[in-house]
């Protein structure tokens, strides 16, 4: 009987022991898993404050493109208005004459997103605003920086020569003088240059002001999470 007794006490004893090494090892598990959803939230949270900062420093860049078409768009008007209605030269017609065709290379911010590829695009746990990470990354930003290239690269190219041929550079974005200012009255090639640059200007700048909107938007569901 005290043999049995022995045992039991002994049987507790283990039995209690096992399970305290048990319940410890499920605590310290519980603990590491803890600790890395924390530190995984800590990284997704500097991510998205980063993508933050990109983005509006991107906002900045288009606007900062947008502020020269505008001014392309102007002189384009200017030139077009005096050379259809024949009027006079005016010595402010020099700054027009520089800046019809001058604009400004749009520069997009990448380290964010080139961060989320290297750790993994499931690191933005919420499935709704990864989408629209990867969407503006992948097509809006993209399409933006194609088309403002294309036109600054390509299209420009094509101007260059139609402005060599007939206007004599001065001060870059200040001055600029036709060779002979009267025989672009007649001179259909140079004036419809000159709309066809104002009008994909147009384009460039409206496309590029939509891009602002949506990088608002996604900025306002950036700081929707981060509220969280």
């Amino acid at each position: 009987m005290r043999i049995l007794k022995h045992l039991k006490a002994d049987w507790f004893k283990y039995g209690f022991e096992t399970l305290a090494v048990v319940v410890g090892i499920l605590v310290a598990f519980a603990l590491e898993n803890w600790n890395d959803t924390r530190k995984e939230d800590e990284i997704e949270r500097d991510l998205l404050e980063q993508f933050r900062e990109d983005l509006r420093s991107d906002i900045e860049s288009i606007n900062h493109v947008n502020y020269w078409y505008e001014k392309t768009i102007f002189s384009c008007e200017v030139l077009v208005d005096h050379l259809k209605n024949r009027k006079p030269f005016q010595d402010s017609l020099k700054t027009h004459f520089d800046l019809w065709n001058d604009f400004e290379k749009l520069y997009i911010n990448s380290g964010a997103i080139s961060n989320l590829n290297s750790r993994g695009v499931e690191l933005i746990s919420n499935t709704s605003l990864r989408n629209h990470i990867l969407k503006m990354y992948n097509q809006q930003l993209p399409y933006g920086l194609k088309s403002n290239d294309y036109f600054r690269e390509d299209h420009v190219h094509m101007s260059y020569k139609v402005h060599l041929e007939r206007i004599e550079p001065i001060l870059w974005r200040e001055s600029a003088m036709p060779n002979d200012y009267k025989a672009l009255f007649e001179d259909q090639v140079f004036i419809n240059h000159v709309q066809w640059i104002k009008n994909a200007a147009m384009f460039n700048k409206e496309g590029n002001e939509q891009l602002i909107a949506d990088i608002y938007a996604l900025i306002g569901l950036i700081d929707q999470e981060l509220e969280k």
